[in-house]
């Protein structure tokens, strides 16, 4: 279900509610894991090379 339809230059931009509930689920999830410090900022090199 689109949310608004925005057209701009022959390109239409419809965010749905699954990309919202997306969006809200990756900015909290960035809330949890790093303003509450799970992961420090030394880790995430580790973090990185570790799935790389």
């Amino acid at each position: 279900m689109i949310i608004f339809e925005l057209n701009i230059f022959g390109i239409t931009i419809a965010p749905s509610y699954y990309g919202l509930m997306y969006v809200i689920g990756f900015v909290s999830g960035y809330y949890y894991i790093f303003k509450k410090n799970i992961i420090s900022k030394e880790n995430l090199d580790d973090l990185f090379f570790l799935f790389s």
